[in-house]
C-alpha cells in the first residue's frame, strides 16, 4: 500500500462502485486466519453504495461536492449542518490509496490533525505535544489502509472524501446537486437526514478516553504504571477480563459516566440519582467535570463500568464512541434514543444486543430506566449479556483474541 499526492494525471471520470463488495469480503492472503466479516456488512454496504450503482460517481458531482467543502471551510454560506471540521480527498486506484494533500484539512481552526495542548493534556495526562500521527486524519488513514490490506483486490476504485467532525454533513436534500447523485462523502456518524456514509472512527486505532487504561503493578519500580490502550485489540483483550464474571454477580445498578455539556438527557439522567425525579438508587452516574453528584467517579473507568449489571448509553452532540467498550463488558447497555449512527451500531438490535429506551421526558426516561432495572430477570439478564458478547464476535471480532 502506499500513501501519496492525488495523482493529478488521473482523471476521475466515471469510476464504478461495486455494490457487490460485501459478499466477497473474506480471506486475506496477508493474514494466517480468516478475517471475520460482519454479519450486516452485506445488506449495509449494497444500501450505503445504492445512489451510485447506476452512474458511478461522476467528476461532475464530486468537484461540486469539493467546492461544497471549502466554502464551508470558509465560513460561507453552505447546505451544511456542521460549523466545520477538517477533511481530505482521496482515490482508491488499483488497490493503492492516493491522498489529496494540497485539498485537505486543517480548516476552520480545528484539530483533527495536530491534537491540540488542551486535547493532550485532558486525553493523555501530559502537558508534552503528541506526534502528528495522533491526530484524527492520519488515524483515518491508517484505517483505509487497512482496509486495502485485510482485503487485497476487492476494494473497487474509488473518488470520494472523508469527513473527520463527529457530525454528518450533507444533507439527504442538497440544492445544487443533481438528482440521485449525492456527494461521496465517508464521515464517523449518519442518521437518516443526512447520506454520509460512516467509516470506522479513529478510536479503533488509538483510544482518546484516559479512562480506558491498563494499570500493571512493577515490582522493579514499586509503583503502578499505567498504560494508555491503543487499538481495538488492546481495548478489548482488555474489557473481555469481565467475561469471566457472571452477570448476576455485578451490581444490580444501572451506571452512566460520561460529560453533561450540550445533552439534554445527560443532565436528566443526574436528576434520577440525585431524587429531584424520585431517586430510588438503581440508577448512578458518575459525572468527573461535576462536583458533587458521585463520590470516586475518577476511580471508575470503562473496566469499572464492567462490574454493573447495566450501562447506560447516551449519545453526545453526535454518536458517542463508547458503544463498543459497554457492548463489550458483557453487560446489558440501555440505549436512550439513539439519533445517530456509526458503522456498526446500525446493526444493533433492541432486546437482542441491548434495551432501548425513548427519552419523550426527563420523568419518563428515569421510570423506563428503573423499570429495566427492577423488571428483569437474572436468565434474561444473562441471554441479554451472552447477546452483547456475541455482537461484538460477530461485527467487530477483528482480533484473533476472540473466542467463545
Amino acid at each position: 500500500m502506499i500513501l501519496a499526492h492525488l495523482d493529478r494525471n488521473v482523471e476521475a471520470g466515471n469510476i464504478g462502485v461495486d455494490t457487490q463488495l460485501g459478499p466477497q469480503l473474506g480471506r486475506s492472503a496477508t493474514w494466517e486466519d480468516e478475517v471475520p466479516t460482519p454479519h450486516f456488512a452485506a445488506q449495509v454496504i449494497t444500501k450505503d453504495l445504492q445512489p451510485w450503482s447506476q452512474t458511478g460517481i461522476t467528476k461532475k458531482v464530486l468537484e461540486q461536492s469539493w467546492e461544497q467543502w471549502e466554502k464551508r471551510c470558509a465560513r460561507k454560506e453552505n447546505g451544511f449542518d456542521q460549523g466545520g471540521a477538517d477533511g481530505f480527498r482521496f482515490q482508491v486506484i488499483g488497490g493503492e490509496l492516493y491522498i489529496d494533500t494540497n485539498k485537505s484539512g486543517p480548516c476552520c481552526g480545528q484539530t483533527e490533525w495536530w491534537p491540540s495542548k488542551r486535547q493532550v493534556k485532558d486525553f493523555f495526562g501530559t502537558d508534552g505535544m503528541l506526534h502528528a500521527s495522533e491526530g484524527r486524519g492520519p488515524l483515518t488513514i491508517l484505517g483505509m489502509l487497512e482496509a486495502l490490506r485485510r482485503y487485497p483486490g476487492q476494494v473497487p476504485d474509488l473518488d470520494g472524501f472523508m469527513t473527520l467532525g463527529d457530525l454528518p454533513c450533507y444533507p439527504t436534500v442538497l440544492d445544487g446537486f443533481t438528482a440521485g447523485q449525492p456527494p461521496p462523502a465517508f464521515g464517523f456518524s449518519a442518521d437518516n437526514r443526512h447520506v454520509d456514509i460512516p467509516f470506522p472512527d479513529f478510536s479503533f486505532w488509538r483510544n482518546e478516553d484516559r479512562h480506558l487504561a491498563q494499570k500493571v503493578y512493577d515490582p522493579l519500580l514499586d509503583k503502578v504504571k499505567i498504560t494508555r490502550l491503543q487499538g481495538w485489540d488492546a481495548q478489548l483483550r482488555y474489557l473481555r477480563q469481565s467475561w469471566s464474571k457472571p452477570w448476576k454477580d455485578r451490581k444490580a445498578v444501572a451506571i452512566w459516566r460520561g460529560d453533561l455539556r450540550a445533552v439534554q438527557a445527560r443532565e436528566w439522567i443526574v436528576d434520577c440519582v440525585t431524587g429531584k425525579n424520585g431517586g430510588t438508587g438503581l440508577i448512578n452516574a458518575c459525572a468527573p467535570r461535576q462536583e458533587g453528584i458521585t463520590k470516586g467517579c475518577e476511580e471508575i473507568d470503562k473496566l469499572g463500568i464492567c462490574d454493573y449489571r447495566f450501562v447506560i448509553h447516551i449519545q453526545g452532540n453526535a454518536w458517542s464512541h463508547s458503544l463498543k467498550h459497554q457492548l463489550a463488558c458483557g453487560t446489558v447497555v440501555i440505549v436512550v434514543n439513539p439519533k445517530y449512527s456509526d458503522f456498526f451500531s446500525r446493526a444493533v438490535k433492541p432486546s437482542v444486543d441491548a434495551l432501548w429506551v425513548t427519552d419523550q421526558d426527563h420523568v419518563s426516561m428515569c421510570d423506563q430506566i428503573r423499570t429495566l432495572v427492577q423488571n428483569t430477570t437474572i436468565e434474561e439478564g444473562e441471554r441479554l449479556s451472552h447477546g452483547s458478547r456475541r455482537f461484538i464476535q460477530q461485527n467487530l471480532g477483528w482480533i484473533r483474541c476472540m473466542d467463545t
